[in-house]
């Protein structure tokens, strides 16, 4: 592999005991924790996995010896690097149902400090102690950020210490997201901290963003999060932006008995489409924020198989967007620090989760900038969580001459921008509870069709509500069940939607109604890429236009034939003539989308827009 160029990494899953018999056939006794029970995890969920955070019996640390023995097996073996995946970090379990040991609670105390109860405090073995479950439910309940926290904390000096030690040895450091997790999942569900990983000087962060995979491999709960997924790279690169992010193409997978590429064709090429297109503006300029695509298990794949994907990938980095036209995501490390305790309390929408939803509904947002970085760009933005922003950052969105601003919050903060008079606010009729609603607001947009943007919230209701306190509402502890939210109501997230492609600055464009993201080629060609969340059905967009069309192409690989054209008269047409007749008279053109599948037109404008 040396000889071919090709780096090579020693992947680490979990471990666990022979209580797990078996995965996928295979025996999974394991000696070493035989021999080392106190480093197995002990947690009220029940697991049987080693837990890295851990110390042996004689107080010495796990993470030490991993560090020491990782070293001499890259170093004898010749491998460049290690790959940390499922299992081992973060571990099976969620933190609600994690180790709660008499170990790891004695770190706890020791690095923050905080003095426990004496039943709680108290050996497990101890008869005033409280129990496992006891121990587990009070520091969920009365320490929870503190815990979350300190994992983090702790995560960061396993990878402080790994990384500096194969570093020094010329070694690489790659570790996934947290199943599948974006940073603040992450943290809250499983204590790994991505700026943590960051300023440990982790190498690598791996995306799992495979959401066909996931939605067809028919385990309980696997919904489409494809519009989930689809954000995750882009807001990751947004927390930890010194850190290369790669996304998961989960082409084929032999052992787990997937195969996208074959079965779900249509849906592999969209998710290596919009995975490769979301934007990130650093202070070096714009540049992908997925930088490219590991493959998972790609020893199965066969040299034809292969080739399908060399020519996506062909096509997706052969050139880069020079910039977005749909609104840029205004990132500020506030939507993780300041937002864990609101969450804890309140159970609002995190700044991912408004991404998503609003990309169902087809606002979709073409890429991410820091908020220390606002001067880098122009155009529309969207900040999500404008209400958790210090006042530094607030004068920052005050300042911003690019563009429209699009703002949202909770209503009782009754934020708003200095020097910016909203030109249109709405909040969600569907929520009664003041202090559980969300608001949007703009400034800035100029004219557009108030009227339509806001005829959703007629009759919006929630169906179904979130009850209690936020503190006390259950987490789920399996990575397939949804991180737990404030509803809100349909209507609300679809006026949200309309905002954001109203203020869309697609050129030529007069409407967009669908899922389509625009972006500027630096040539000046106008690129559209529209998506079908449908597994069953094509999909016709109509893109209408207001310019004269000079050059349009299908960029991606359907359909074969040229594109339908929209004529004066409403008809649709494919212009073969010769010198490009119906060409010239086109008011817009029709995408055409296969089933689960994306299409991607280039449009050359007569007028320069």
């Amino acid at each position: 592999l040396k000889k071919s160029g090709v780096d090579t990494y020693m992947g680490i899953m979990g471990n666990h005991t022979p209580d797990q018999t078996t995965w996928f056939g295979q025996s999974s006794t394991q000696k070493f924790l035989l021999q080392h029970p106190e480093l197995i995890m002990q947690g009220y969920g029940g697991t049987n996995n080693l837990y890295a955070l851990k110390r042996f019996a004689d107080g010495s640390y796990f993470e030490d010896y991993f560090v020491e023995m990782a070293r001499k097996t890259l170093n004898d073996y010749g491998i460049g690097g290690v790959h940390m995946s499922d299992g081992f970090c973060p571990p099976n379990s969620t933190l609600n149902s994690g180790d709660f040991s008499d170990d790891m609670i004695g770190q706890f105390m020791d690095m923050t400090g905080i003095s426990l109860p004496n039943e709680v405090a108290a050996p497990l073995n101890d008869p005033v102690s409280a129990g496992l479950e006891g121990r587990t439910q009070y520091i969920w309940y009365h320490y929870r950020a503190e815990w979350i926290r300190f994992i983090g904390r702790r995560w960061e000096q396993f990878f402080t210490k790994l990384c500096r030690t194969l570093h020094a040895d010329g070694k690489k450091v790659m570790v996934n997201n947290s199943w599948t997790s974006e940073p603040f999942e992450a943290i809250y569900r499983y204590g790994i901290d991505y700026k943590g990983l960051e300023h440990a000087g982790v190498d690598v962060i791996c995306v799992e963003d495979q959401a066909t995979a996931v939605h067809s491999c028919d385990a309980p709960g696997a919904a489409y999060r494809i519009h989930e997924y689809m954000q995750t790279p882009m807001i990751t690169k947004a927390y930890a932006p010194d850190v290369k992010i790669l996304s998961i193409n989960f082409a084929k997978d032999s052992t787990e008995e997937l195969s996208i590429l074959n079965h779900i064709p249509c849906a592999n090429e969209r998710e290596i489409h919009t995975l490769a297109s979301k934007l990130y503006y650093g202070t070096d300029g714009v540049r992908r924020a997925s930088e490219g695509f590991f493959i998972c298990l790609a020893d199965a794949l066969h040299e034809k198989e292969w080739d399908v994907l060399r020519e996506e990938y062909e096509a997706v980095f052969e050139e880069t967007q020079e910039r977005s036209l749909s609104p840029v995501l205004v990132w500020s490390d506030s939507f993780m620090d300041s937002f864990l305790p609101e969450y804890i309390d309140t159970r609002r929408w995190s700044a991912h989760k408004f991404v998503a939803e609003l990309s169902k509904h087809g606002g979709k947002i073409g890429g991410v900038v820091r908020i220390e970085n606002l001067k880098q760009i122009t155009g529309p933005i969207f900040v999500p969580l404008a209400d958790l922003l210090p006042q530094e950052e607030v004068q920052m969105l005050s300042e911003y001459q690019g563009g429209p601003v699009i703002y949202g919050s909770l209503t009782t903060k009754k934020f708003q921008i200095p020097g910016k008079t909203p030109d249109i606010y709405f909040e969600d009729p569907g929520v009664e509870r003041e202090d559980w609603r969300m608001c949007i607001g703009a400034a800035g947009v100029g004219y557009l069709d108030y009227a339509n943007v806001t005829l959703p919230l007629a009759g919006a209701q929630v169906q179904e509500q979130l009850t209690g306190e936020g503190r006390y509402i259950p987490d789920p502890n399996v990575w397939l069940v949804d991180l737990l939210f404030r509803e809100a109501s349909e209507g609300f997230v679809e006026a949200c939607a309309r905002l954001v492609r109203a203020v869309t600055r697609a050129p030529g464009c007069s409407d967009l109604t669908e899922q389509v993201t625009v972006y500027r080629m630096k040539d000046g060609r106008v690129r559209y890429i529209a998506e079908n969340d449908s597994f069953s059905q094509y999909k016709d967009i109509v893109i209408h236009t207001k310019e004269a069309i000079a050059e349009i192409h299908n960029t991606s690989n359907f359909p074969a034939q040229p594109l339908k054209l929209v004529l004066p008269d409403g008809s649709m047409a494919v212009d073969c003539s010769p010198d490009g007749r119906l060409l010239c008279q086109a008011k817009g053109f029709v995408m055409k989308i296969p089933p689960a599948g994306v299409s991607v037109v280039d449009v050359i404008f007569k007028t320069s827009v």
